[in-house]
């Protein structure tokens, strides 16, 4: 068995890019700059075109690109402008097959060149301190990475960036809400590396302060009067944001937990996970097994950029949680997912999907002024049985409008889309094209490896990490 420091190493053989892979990988993205700057020299006002990113920064993974390129464009101009001249102006380039148009705080786009995922993305050449746009700051974090952070300290954050990416928190976009590329490497020139942030994360107790360039200093209550008292990493080149601001609780606590458990048992795994995943027709076979209550509305293409597709899926999600609340069902888990092309679902694991046709209610306290109404609404037959009294209550057995899940949630889409109480681009679908779903239907109606992925994954219940590490420590004490 391998020392944990012999483990780290042998990540970082698999992360950390030599010399000559780095040299060739600059001069495919040099090309790629140099064509946008041509492109872009066109163009009536004058722009930077610069190399941005964890490229840019030296901290990228090997085999594992993904290049951002900024066009900097003047701060006189407004963001509907910078916005579309840089998507015109790299659609015509490029084609406009090869582009996905993506959303941040404006739009931009996503090309595929070289065998990699190239991001062109719109920003204004703003002084520090005075944004226009939150991509802005991007070139004075590049700067700060350049010059803060050694070159151990770069290639800790990128065993951080692996482990995030094993683990799935890594990302700050809406899809993932975890931990962005610039807050690792600030993670990683805190903490000093890879070890040291594990251990810090596995004994985590917030309110945590991370302030790079000390602006808090002697006044962490100031800190935490501005951004709350929970996971605080304060950017560095401004005073006040927080750069965590985007990873949400269950991703922090997935880091948590598996911080300690690999501390506890250090497996390559953590960083590489490997699943089998069922197939559908495996899925199937388990559900009608193991008698899964299950129920997923499965959603037709939404026409929208991913960042906004995922937004309003999962508002679409916690719109179901709270309609199946509402008609009684017990809703143990649920989650949405898209292959962002074709289709959305939306998957939830019940109590049980068909309820007893009475249920009972609570009726008020018998000293209550509202007794007597109470008694004139069922005492007359309204109800299946009562109201009786039991101790100091009026209780009544009352008839279930709806006792099927998958009738109810048809029903209650309907009128919740009818009162604008959907997303409306999800509501658009589930009004002409969604289908509701029970049980063993649900593999049986779904098509390709990623979709089969993800309801494998919602089936078993755990992290892809999770069932990766232990299904190796399972293999080797039977070995």
């Amino acid at each position: 068995m391998k020392s944990l420091p012999e483990l780290l190493e042998e990540v970082k053989v698999r992360v950390v890019p030599t010399e000559r892979e780095k040299e060739k990988v600059l001069t495919k993205v040099e090309k790629v700059r140099l064509r946008l700057e041509r492109a872009f020299s066109k163009l009536p006002y004058p722009v930077e075109v610069l190399l941005q990113g964890s490229v840019a920064k030296d901290t990228w993974l090997k085999g594992e690109m993904d290049v951002d390129i900024f066009v900097r464009f003047s701060p006189e101009l407004d963001k509907e402008e910078i916005a579309s001249m840089t998507l015109s102006t790299v659609k015509k380039l490029f084609g406009e097959r090869r582009c996905v148009e993506r959303y941040a705080e404006h739009p931009f786009v996503t090309v595929r060149l070289l065998e990699m995922n190239v991001d062109v993305v719109p920003c204004y050449r703003s002084e520090k301190g005075e944004w226009k746009s939150a991509t802005d700051r991007t070139p004075y974090h590049t700067d700060f990475v350049l010059s803060k952070l050694s070159k151990e300290e770069k290639n800790e954050a990128r065993l951080i960036k692996r482990f995030a990416k094993g683990i799935g928190v890594y990302g700050a976009e809406i899809k993932v809400g975890g931990f962005s590329g610039l807050l690792c490497e600030l993670m990683a020139h805190h903490f000093g590396s890879f070890l040291k942030m594990a251990e810090a994360m596995a004994r985590l107790r917030l309110p945590l302060l991370i302030d790079p360039m000390k602006y808090y200093e002697g006044r962490e209550d100031e800190a935490r009067d501005a951004f709350g008292t929970g996971f605080i990493v304060v950017d560095p080149i401004d005073r006040k944001r927080n750069v965590a601001a985007a990873v949400t609780q269950t991703k922090l606590n997935e880091m948590v937990v598996a911080s300690a458990a690999f501390l506890n048992g250090p497996s390559i795994r953590f960083f590489f996970p490997k699943v089998k995943d069922l197939s559908l027709g495996q899925l199937k076979r388990k559900i009608l097994a193991e008698k899964r209550q299950l129920l997923a509305i499965q959603i037709p293409k939404i026409e929208a950029p991913p960042d906004i597709l995922w937004g309003q899926l999962y508002s679409a999600r916690d719109k179901v949680l709270t309609i199946m609340k509402n008609g009684d069902f017990d809703v143990m888990r649920i989650a949405a997912w898209t292959d962002e092309k074709r289709i959305s679902l939306i998957v939830m694991e019940l109590g049980t999907t068909i309820l007893p046709h009475l249920k009972l209610k609570t009726g008020p306290p018998v000293t209550s002024p509202h007794t007597l109404r109470y008694l004139d609404l069922y005492a007359g037959g309204g109800a299946a049985a009562g109201p009786w009294i039991q101790e100091d209550r009026l209780f009544i057995l009352a008839r279930r409008r709806y006792t099927e899940a998958a009738t109810y949630l048809k029903k209650a889409i309907k009128e919740y889309v009818k009162a604008g109480a959907i997303p409306s681009l999800v509501a658009k679908e589930l009004e002409s094209g969604a289908k509701i779903l029970v049980g063993g239907e649900i593999p049986a109606s779904l098509k390709g490896k990623d979709a089969g992925a993800f309801l494998s994954g919602f089936i078993d219940g755990r992290p892809e990490w999770m069932r990766s590490v232990w299904a190796e420590s399972v293999r080797k004490k039977r070995t």
